[in-house]
């Protein structure tokens, strides 16, 4: 599948000198990261035989207040420097769920894909939430793929690979995105659970 965007996103930095944000928005984000105001957008998936779009992206998105929102490219690193990645997981999973049962109601997508990090297969809080949704938030496992990218997967040990098999135990699938763009290597498809492969150009 060769992943697209829809529209434009607005992203507006001027709140920004050098590239470098202040210490104050930095603490705002964290902030909006643990009371779950960041927004999660999601973005169309073409299939690769059909070009038919019947799967979506899960992406945060951060408003900076001026009608466009902050890159991604900038608040990410932040959170990564702060140990915070799997609080982002955590809330883009739990919007997931909220919306879960509108998207089937009134759309025609079967899929929703997640993005987990190297870190995210590592955490137990969040693997236990994960299999929380699994029990208790209808059609939840049967529409989500959680992603991990190529080079995550060159990442992991004997825990994160035994996390992964556990996702798949509980109904979930795999899909391994940006495929070939760096590490490619036919083994990962032999040595783990994929049962999608996505790519960024076709």
């Amino acid at each position: 599948e060769s992943k697209r965007l829809c529209c434009p996103v607005d992203y507006k930095e001027c709140d920004y000198l050098n590239g470098e944000i202040s210490s104050s928005k930095m603490q705002s984000i964290l902030n909006d990261l643990k009371s779950g105001s960041l927004e999660v957008h999601y973005q169309p998936i073409l299939e690769a035989q059909n070009l038919e779009i019947k799967s979506v992206e899960a992406l945060i998105r951060l408003p900076n207040g001026n009608g466009g929102y902050y890159s991604p490219s900038i608040f990410i690193p932040i959170i990564e420097m702060q140990n915070k990645v799997s609080l982002l997981t955590t809330a883009v999973i739990n919007r997931v769920a909220k919306d879960i049962q509108k998207i089937t109601k009134f759309t025609s997508i079967e899929n929703v894909h997640i993005n987990l990090s190297s870190k995210d297969l590592l955490n137990v809080k969040l693997l236990e939430l994960i299999e929380w949704h699994a029990h208790n938030t209808p059609e939840f496992k049967t529409m989500i793929s959680f992603e991990i990218t190529e080079s995550t997967a060159f990442e992991m040990n004997s825990t994160s690979n035994n996390a992964i098999i556990r996702l798949t135990q509980l109904g979930y699938q795999i899909s391994l995105d940006d495929f070939g763009t760096g590490y490619s290597s036919l083994s990962l498809l032999r040595e783990l659970p994929i049962m999608q492969v996505k790519l960024d150009r076709i």
